[in-house]
C-alpha cells in the first residue's frame, strides 16, 4: 500500500521506500489426511493425540512469488468474529542479464504556459535521457499536451538509426496554452495499445492543475484503473508546488504506478531514468489475485485497492511487476458463529502474463482458521498483518492531515498525527514480541519508518505552514502516503 518524502521528507523517502518488504513465516502445507484410526490391541501403547494442521500460511510461485497468511490462527468458539486475509506478491529482484520482453514507454509532457522558464527545457532533457536509457528494440512514444494533445513521436522502435530523430522531435516541443492532463493520458494509452505483447509504462509530467478535459479526482481514478486493466502502469511527476497533488497522486495510485514530487526541475532526469529502468526490469504484466471465500465467510473490507466481486469471489488487479516489486492485498472477513474445528477461509489464486518464463503464470494457495475449544480465546493478531494495517492507517492519516491543512485546522491535524504516532509505538512493541528475531526486527524497522514519517509531518504542521510551505508539505505527504498502500 515506495514511500518517499521530505528533507525531513527526502530523508523520509529513503526510510519509507525500504520499508515495503515483509518477511513472511515459512508456510505450512495445509494438508490434512482424514481416515479411520486402527483398532487398538491389547498391550499396544496408545498413540499421542495429534491436532490436524491448519493452513494458516502458504508460499508458492516462481516469477512472481505469492505468500498468504490468516490474521488469527485461532478464533473464539460460538461468536461471530472477524479476521484478515493477507496476500503478498513479490517479484524476485535478481537479474540474469537477459532481455525479458520488448518494452514500450510513453512519455507524456505538459507543455502548457506554466512550464515556462527552465521547466520545459529540463523536462525535455529528462525525456531524452530516458530514451537514451532504453535498449535497441524497445519502443517509445512521446505526447505533449496543453488544451489538446500532440503526438510528437508516434510509436517508434529505438535503434541506432532512430534515436537522433526521436531526440530532435522531443527538443522541438514548445510552450502552449492551458492544461488538459486527461487528454495527454488518453493519447498515451492509444499509443501504447499499438504495440501488442510489449510491457507498457507511461510517465506523465505536469506542473499545474487540470483546466480542461477531466478535472475531478474520481474521473482521473477511473482513467487510471482503465489503464491498469489493460496492462499500463502510469507514473506521475509533479513539478513545483502548483500542481494538483490529489489528481496526480490518484493517477499513480490507481494505475499501479509511482508518484514523484519534484520541486527542483534539475532533479527530473533522475526520476525519468528510474522509471525507464523500472520498465526495463518488467517481469510480469496484468497480475491479478482472486480470493474465493469459503462457505459462510463474508467480506467486510478490501484495503486500499479497487476490486470486483461476484458472489463469494473477489478479484483484485495488481498491475505490472518489475524485478524487486512487492505488492500486498489485505481483506477483512467475517467468520460465522456456528463454525467449528478447522474452518476453510479462502482459496487464493494469482494470475499474470509471465514475461520472464513466457505464457500465462499462475499459482494458488489456501487459508484456514481453527475455532478454539470451549472457553479457548482467540490468538493474537498476526504481527505482519498488524504492521500492514498500520501502513494503511499511516497513509490515511497523511491524507486526512492534507485535508485539515487545506481547511486551516492545524490543531486537529497535529492531534491526528500524535494519535497515529502513539499507535505505531504500541504496535512496534507487540510486533517485536510476537514475531521475535530477525522477522520482529524487520517489522520494527517498517514501523519505525512510518513513525519517522508521521513525526516529521507533526513537526511541519506544528510550524503552522502557509502559502508555499503548506503546498510543499501537502504534495510531499501524498508522495509519502501512496506507497504505504502497496
Amino acid at each position: 500500500m515506495k514511500v518517499q518524502s521530505v528533507a525531513l521528507l527526502s530523508a523520509l523517502g529513503m526510510l519509507v521506500s525500504g520499508s515495503s518488504v515483509y518477511l513472511l513465516a515459512p508456510a505450512s502445507s495445509g494438508a490434512t489426511t482424514l481416515g479411520t484410526a486402527p483398532e487398538a490391541r491389547s498391550g499396544d501403547v496408545a498413540p499421542a493425540a495429534t491436532t490436524p494442521e491448519v493452513a494458516s500460511t502458504f508460499s508458492t510461485g516462481t516469477t512472481l512469488h505469492m505468500e498468504g497468511r490468516i490474521g488469527h490462527t485461532r478464533l473464539e468458539q460460538g461468536v461471530f468474529r472477524g479476521t484478515y486475509v493477507m496476500v503478498e506478491v513479490h517479484a524476485d529482484g535478481a537479474e540474469d542479464g537477459k532481455r525479458v520482453a520488448e518494452n514500450h514507454l510513453a512519455i507524456v509532457i505538459d507543455r502548457s504556459g506554466s512550464m515556462k522558464g527552465d521547466r520545459l527545457p529540463r523536462a525535455l532533457a529528462a525525456a531524452n535521457a530516458a530514451v537514451d536509457h532504453l535498449e535497441d528494440g524497445d519502443r517509445v512514444s512521446v505526447i505533449s499536451f496543453d488544451t489538446r494533445p500532440t503526438t510528437d513521436v508516434a510509436m517508434t522502435t529505438v535503434n541506432p538509426s532512430t534515436r537522433q530523430a526521436i531526440r530532435s522531435a522531443i527538443q522541438n516541443i514548445s510552450l502552449g496554452g492551458d492544461t488538459c492532463i486527461s487528454c495527454g493520458i488518453q493519447a498515451g494509452v492509444e499509443e501504447l495499445r499499438k504495440s501488442e505483447g510489449a510491457a507498457d509504462r507511461m510517465i506523465v509530467l505536469s506542473d499545474g492543475d487540470a483546466t480542461a478535459g477531466v478535472r475531478d479526482v474520481p474521473g482521473f481514478e477511473s482513467i487510471a484503473r482503465s489503464a491498469r486493466d489493460t496492462g499500463i502502469g502510469v507514473s506521475t511527476i509533479g513539478v513545483g508546488t502548483s500542481y494538483n497533488q490529489k489528481i496526480m497522486g490518484a493517477i499513480a495510485l490507481h494505475s499501479g504506478g509511482r508518484h514523484h514530487f519534484i520541486e527542483d526541475a534539475a532533479s527530473l532526469e533522475r526520476v525519468f531514468l528510474a522509471e525507464a529502468d523500472k520498465l526495463r526490469k518488467t517481469v510480469a504484466v496484468s497480475a491479478s489475485v482472486t480470493v474465493n471465500l469459503a462457505s459462510g465467510i463474508t467480506l467486510r473490507r478490501v484495503f486500499d485497492r479497487s476490486f470486483t466481486q461476484n458472489g463469494s469471489s473477489i478479484t483484485v488487479p495488481l498491475g505490472n511487476f518489475s524485478a524487486g516489486d512487492t505488492k500486498t492485498l489485505l481483506l477483512e472477513v467475517g467468520v460465522p458463529a456456528e463454525a467449528e474445528g478447522i474452518t476453510p477461509v479462502a482459496d487464493v489464486r494469482l494470475r499474470f502474463d509471465d514475461r520472464k518464463a513466457g505464457g500465462e503464470g499462475s499459482c494458488s494457495g489456501k487459508l484456514d482458521v481453527r475455532i478454539g475449544a470451549d472457553g479457548e480465546a482467540a490468538s493474537e493478531l498476526d504481527p505482519i498483518i498488524a504492521t500492514r494495517i498500520e501502513r494503511t492507517r499511516t497513509a490515511d492519516t497523511l491524507d486526512a492531515v492534507n485535508d485539515l491543512l487545506e481547511q486551516g485546522r492545524t490543531e486537529e491535524a497535529e492531534a491526528k498525527l500524535a494519535e497515529q504516532e502513539k499507535a505505531l509505538r504500541e504496535v512496534t512493541e507487540r510486533a517485536r514480541r510476537a514475531a521475535g528475531g530477525t522477522k520482529g526486527e524487520a517489522l520494527a524497522q517498517d514501523l519505525a519508518a512510518q513513525e519517522s514519517t508521521i513525526s516529521g509531518a507533526k513537526k511541519d504542521v506544528a510550524a503552522k505552514p502557509k502559502g508555499i510551505d503548506k503546498a510543499r508539505a501537502q504534495r510531499k505527504y501524498v508522495e509519502a502516503a501512496n506507497p504505504y498502500r502497496e
